[in-house]
């Protein structure tokens, strides 16, 4: 049914007739598809995302409108019917689903998430449909190993397109004729450097003892080319000699794999897509998923729903990590996250069999897509739940691979007490400190069935458990089934039970198992990267903190605070705020991961003599891990992995020195996964779920000002409209009908009117700017960097301003006196701010020159085990541009005992001035002694060109003696 709506103030409604030209309307209307100003701006009001308006407040506004003078405003009901109408104009559509376990949700149809992707200027400027070698660099997930080499061939972008005269596709899985005459059949298409490549393997003539001279597809030699060595597709092929000693293209082809071994291409020639897309585009839409449960209460702790995100892997980092790019699918308090994956990835098993049709407005023209999951995100529990697993107090605790933790059948009975001996304990943190045989989908499936089996041949409750115990795999849909079995025979034995088994057995659905094992080239064990958003900042720096805050007394406490409150966080970046040292102090037990972020980076200036070396030693390799998991470049892989492994290695070493109690918690184990996941998805930042958990707030918003009569719906409803308005903001197209006279129908893709888009226009980025500091303008040789500095190539006369201030091009802003990282040609340097000049005495925008005073950088200090900072006589006058961020610079306390004997000021409401609280007083120079904290999370990429590697510690003695000192001490 197409929507065709009139909106006016005097009366709205839908109408669906032929009669009415909306192209026509469109043009004439800036407003379109709103009917004026009015109209659109309410509908956007009703679908704001974080300030959401319940009917009540709306009402409240719409009174408003009318006591001032609006007249004929608009009803509740007509502002939705509106809504509405404008959802199925942009082809917005809400499915109701009733899962395997009974429970009904709505969805989203993911075909036309999909289609408004491509459609939106904003969206597809940077979208990329190919996978990217970019060699040693990784900084995208398109640049992964998984997307690159790993994941299903068939499910990629399978063809290439060449223009011209004539229009050429090349597909995969089809023979094609090289340049150099060779054929060969393509398999994947890849970028490198901006240009399209692909993977071939060759096409050999073969004597076949079957059917004599056939064509043999090698494995065994892969090729590399660019899509320029390409010469004829194979529908061109099919029209043209091969030549001498070649078969022809009907001959019978075989496949030699990697081992040498040969069987039948069972495969048709010709790529299926191909004859879908019949002349058209075909494009890949990988897309990572998300699930999540959130409060639907004020109260952020009852009413759980779960909810089902979606991102576009093709999409740069940068933008992934926009809420902007995040798609709702669906949500539920009643369905389990399972039962809602199941509509899932039955709409993405329709769309990879049919492809999605799209506009694209990159060529505009009509596209097939065909999408696929190249990942699923979530924390811990929500990824043991989607591989299959029990979970992290399992026996077996890890999603990923086979580790064991403790177990009571390793144990020796000591007095009727079993006691873990030292052997016992050696070879569990051993075992825990090292990555595990990996769990494969077969094994995991094989389980299951096994335990069906067992349910269905009425053995012993027993067996299923003690299968799950000993093996860590617990699906949640098989066991719903499972118990129902059960409920069936519950209280009959013998012939009555296995009848009754018989009949509910007949009753279970075709499928028992779980959804995920029904998603196309993924790997729910080792496609669930480690999150480290829960597993480092809600991990590590949670347990750490809350560790030390309980460990410390009431003065160590106050002194604590005082430390957090008079720290100097220049340098640490722009959206790090003066830390509250009460807050973090007093509240050490419910901080959320923005808490964490800013503790991590300053946690061992103020802890430094409070607690004992060997934890000290702990928090600075945890500080040391922290910046190189937030990297969100990664210049040359192997050698940011070696890095990353030693670092690991120290943190684990140094945790173990500590405590093996740690070890007990299962993310000290998860965090060896993140090297091969890094590997596979790009730089850990890029599967991080910080922007998906921002999008709680906005579900909990939808959930509180509805009537929670039907939230999936009601939610799903909310989140169509937002996914309507920023696409018709952002100038994106969607499909109009109209009748001709000669009764067929003209298609047009247009966008929405003139006025509504500059709502949703963004303001240019201010890469840099200065601001003047109030001083009288100066010539050259009257500035400070005349001193030091050869003049850069202006005269005597020049008018020149002394500024305060200059923001570079990554953002941060750079005053006098602070610390910045800078590069002369290829060499970096640590400098501080002596003076900042701009061009002329009218202000313009922006800095011209920076004088550096160079510092060097020495050994580490402890109990940092961060480099110190030692000032130079060296200056270098520099530009904007050779400035690539800010550091921050930490005073050594430790060694210069600085205490509390200074004092703040404390305004109470920013205004009347009360006794002030205690503050550091640094005991020397405060520029002299001074420490470079390697703990800055922003701009690590540069910061850890400065960092040298801590010794190294002996990890089998190491274990040994701690776990014989921890059974002595009674710990067990």
């Amino acid at each position: 049914m197409r929507y065709h709506f009139i909106a006016t103030f005097s009366h709205y409604h839908v109408v669906s007739r032929r009669g009415y030209n909306q192209t026509q309307d469109a043009h004439e209307n800036a407003w379109y598809p709103w009917k004026n100003r009015l109209s659109c701006t309410l509908d956007i009001m009703s679908n704001f995302p974080r300030g959401v308006f319940s009917q009540d407040e709306l009402e409240v506004i719409l009174w408003q409108l009318k006591q001032h003078g609006v007249h004929a405003v608009p009803s509740i009901h007509q502002i939705k019917s509106v809504g509405h109408a404008i959802d199925g104009l942009c082809g917005v559509k809400i499915n109701c689903y009733v899962g395997c376990l009974g429970h009904t949700y709505y969805m989203i149809l993911l075909q036309f998430i999909v289609k408004m992707a491509f459609a939106n200027p904003l969206v597809r400027s940077v979208l990329e449909v190919y996978p990217e070698d970019s060699g040693p660099r990784l900084e995208e997930i398109r640049q992964a190993r998984c997307w690159l080499e790993e994941h299903d061939a068939r499910l990629l972008t399978p063809m290439y397109r060449v223009e011209g005269c004539i229009t050429r596709d090349f597909y995969t899985d089809e023979p094609t004729l090289l340049k150099n005459g060779m054929l060969c059949m393509p398999f994947r298409f890849f970028k490198n450097n901006g240009q399209v490549w692909f993977r071939a393997w060759p096409l050999i003539p073969w004597h076949s003892p079957d059917v004599g001279l056939s064509w043999l597809i090698d494995q065994r030699d892969e090729l590399s080319l660019p899509t320029d060595d390409l010469s004829m597709t194979f529908p061109e092929l099919q029209y043209v000699p091969l030549g001498h000693g070649r078969p022809t293209l009907q001959s019978t082809f075989y496949f030699c794999d990697p081992t040498g071994y040969i069987t039948p291409w069972a495969e048709p020639l010709t790529n299926p897509w191909r004859l879908k897309a019949n002349g058209h585009r075909v494009v890949a839409y990988p897309v990572l998923l998300y699930c999540d449960d959130t409060s639907g209460n004020r109260s952020k702790k009852w009413n759980e729903h779960n909810t089902f995100l979606m991102n576009a892997a093709g999409l740069p980092r940068e933008h992934m990590q926009r809420e902007y790019n995040l798609s709702f699918i669906c949500t539920s308090n009643i369905a389990p996250p399972l039962e809602m994956l199941e509509g899932i990835v039955e709409q993405i098993e329709s769309c990879q069999e049919t492809g999605i049709w799209a506009y694209d407005c990159r060529y505009h023209d009509i596209i097939l897509v065909i999408i696929s999951v190249l990942a699923l995100l979530g924390d811990n529990p929500m990824q043991s739940e989607f591989a299959c697993h029990g979970g992290l107090m399992s026996k077996f605790f890890c999603h990923c691979c086979w580790v064991k933790g403790k177990d009571v059948a390793d144990m020796l009975e000591v007095g009727g007490v079993k006691r873990e001996t030292v052997q016992g304990m050696v070879s569990r943190i051993k075992r825990f400190m090292k990555v595990g045989a990996a769990r494969t989908t077969a094994e995991t499936q094989s389980v299951s069935h096994r335990m069906l089996e067992n349910a269905s041949t009425l053995a012993r409750q027993k067996e299923n458990v003690d299968l799950r115990t000993s093996t860590g795999v617990k699906d949640t849909i098989l066991r719903f089934f499972l118990d129902k079995l059960e409920k069936a025979r519950k209280s009959l034995s013998g012939d009555a039970a296995r009848q009754a088994t018989r009949e509910a057995y007949t009753r279970l659905p075709a499928n028992t198992f779980s959804p995920v094992w029904r998603i196309r080239g993924l790997n729910p064990h080792s496609d669930t990267p480690i999150e480290i958003l829960h597993v480092v900042l809600l991990g590590f720096l949670k347990y750490f903190w809350r560790d030390a805050v309980e460990c410390l007394s009431a003065v160590q406490k106050a002194t604590t605070e005082a430390r957090l409150s008079s720290l100097d966080i220049s340098g640490l970046g722009p959206d790090v705020a003066k830390p509250r040292g009460h807050t973090l102090v007093h509240y050490a037990g419910s901080l959320v991961g923005r808490d964490f972020r800013l503790i991590s980076q300053v946690a061992v200036f103020v802890l430094y003599d409070m607690l004992e070396t060997k934890i000290l030693d702990a928090w600075a390799a945890l500080c040391v891990l922290v910046p190189l998991l937030w990297m969100p470049k990664i210049e040359n892989l192997d050698d940011y992995m070696a890095e990353l492994n030693v670092a690991i290695k120290r943190f684990m070493d140094c945790t173990a020195r500590w405590t093996p109690r740690w070890f007990n918690k299962p993310k000290f184990h998860l965090i060896l996964h993140i090297v091969d996941h890094i590997r596979r998805f790009g730089p850990a930042i890029t599967f991080a779920t910080e922007v998906h958990e921002s999008y709680n707030s906005i579900v909990r918003g939808w959930s509180i000002n509805s009537n929670r009569m039907a939230p999936s719906r009601d939610i799903a409803r909310r989140a169509a409209g937002l996914l309507r308005l920023q696409h018709l903001l952002s100038g994106g197209y969607f499909k109009v009908e109209s009748d001709k006279s000669d009764g067929t129908t003209q298609t047009e893709w247009i966008q929405a009117g003139a006025n509504p888009r500059t709502y949703g226009e963004q303001p240019s980025i201010i890469t840099r700017f200065a601001k003047r500091a109030k001083m009288r303008p100066l010539i050259w040789n009257q500035t400070l960097s005349s001193t030091y500095c050869v003049s850069p190539g202006i005269t005597d006369h020049t008018i020149l301003t002394q500024c305060r201030e200059v923001i570079v091009c990554n953002g941060d802003p750079v005053a006098l006196d602070s610390f910045t990282v800078f590069h002369v040609r290829d060499h970096f340097l640590i400098g501080r701010v002596a003076e900042i000049l701009t061009r002329g005495q009218d202000f313009e925008g922006k800095a011209d020159w920076i004088l550096l005073q160079c510092y060097n950088t020495g050994p580490l200090v402890q109990p940092y085990w961060m480099p110190s900072l030692s000032k130079t006589e060296r200056y270098h006058l520099v530009t904007p541009e050779q400035i690539d961020c800010t550091v921050n610079v930490q005073h050594n306390c430790a060694a210069n005992r600085c205490n509390l004997s200074s004092s703040r000021p404390v305004f109470l409401e920013r205004e009347h001035q009360v006794e002030g609280t205690q503050a550091v007083r640094h005991n020397d120079d405060r520029t002299e002694d001074l420490i470079l904290n390697m703990a800055k999370m922003r701009d690590a990429k540069f910061i850890s060109k400065f960092r040298e590697a801590a010794p190294p510690l002996d990890t089998d003695s190491l274990i040994n003696i701690i776990c014989e000192s921890e059974l002595a001490a009674g710990v067990h």
